[in-house]
């Protein structure tokens, strides 16, 4: 169990485990050093936001070590500074990582950290929060029914006329790598078969807008208090293909993209991903990361 730190609560909550491959605990150490995009693109969300003040009773949602957290706090301070700043909101930053948890509880004084499955904000009661950001939970690998869950609770949590910000991507251009990986194992005399199986198995987009306002509509948000905006940020520090934290990216997207291949497939595409690895480590280049930002109240 996660302890608590000197300065904020850690709390554990048992629930059902989600299915996702990406394990985030393992890397929580190197999370914000290694995305400089997550961070980024977490202070554009916080901007899209209503204002936060005192007052303010905020969730962050599968929050990771605290990316939000830290945007909204850095914020808040930078808008109260001196000496006679108002105290800070109160912040629940809830994951299902317990080393995610409590790096996100030594973010504040004013974090409470919880592990808890974000389809069962069990220690949330209805209509608590006035903000609620949740920062790229809802990606590839969830079924629907997991997915309107979360934004199904969401919902739940808000105040009436209190905001949701979530945040899901449009496009990571890192995705090439493997798109071009695959595109050399799959590819034959049937061009138009080999394009059409890299864009199943590995989509240019891998959410539309369209697909990120239904789930937010089945979860009961209506679309005519919804907005979706789009941010974007392209760090120049390359990728560390080696590192802890993109083996455990490169696990989670290859885990979809080898999906039914046979033994012998799965073993060149292997071969063609670590030869493209190595072309970029030779060459790096810097690679766009861009999100859809949905603002939707209750």
């Amino acid at each position: 169990m996660a302890t608590a730190t000197a300065t904020a609560t850690v709390t554990m909550t048992v629930n059902r485990p989600l299915a996702n491959t990406f394990a985030p605990g393992a890397v929580a150490s190197s999370y914000e050093e290694e995305l400089g995009a997550m961070v980024a693109i977490s202070k554009m969300v916080v901007d899209l936001a209503p204002p936060i003040t005192s007052a303010s009773v905020i969730h962050d949602n599968a929050c990771g070590p605290g990316v939000v957290t830290a945007a909204i706090l850095a914020k808040f301070h930078a808008e109260n500074p001196g000496n006679t700043t108002p105290p800070p909101p109160r912040i629940i930053a809830t994951d299902i990582a317990p080393n995610m948890v409590e790096l996100a509880a030594r973010k504040g004084p004013s974090v409470e950290a919880h592990v808890m499955d974000s389809r069962a904000l069990t220690s949330i009661p209805d209509g608590a929060l006035t903000h609620s950001f949740t920062d790229f939970l809802f990606v590839r690998g969830w079924g629907e029914a997991d997915m309107v869950a979360f934004a199904s609770e969401i919902r739940r949590t808000l105040r009436p006329g209190a905001t949701a910000v979530n945040a899901a991507w449009k496009y990571h251009e890192w995705h090439t790598v493997l798109r071009d990986a695959l595109e050399r194992t799959l590819g034959g005399t049937d061009a138009a078969a080999a394009a059409a199986e890299v864009d199943e198995r590995m989509p240019r987009q891998p959410w539309s807008k369209e697909s990120v306002l239904a789930v937010f509509a089945k979860a009961g948000f209506h679309p005519d208090r919804t907005t979706l905006h789009t941010v974007q940020h392209t760090p120049r520090e390359p990728i560390e293909w080696d590192s802890k934290l993109w083996r455990q990216f490169l696990a989670a997207a290859n885990e979809k993209v080898t999906r039914g291949m046979d033994d012998a497939t799965k073993e060149r595409y292997y071969a063609n991903l670590a030869s493209r690895t190595d072309e970029d480590k030779a060459d790096p280049k810097e690679y766009r990361w861009e999100a859809w930002v949905l603002t939707a109240v209750k």
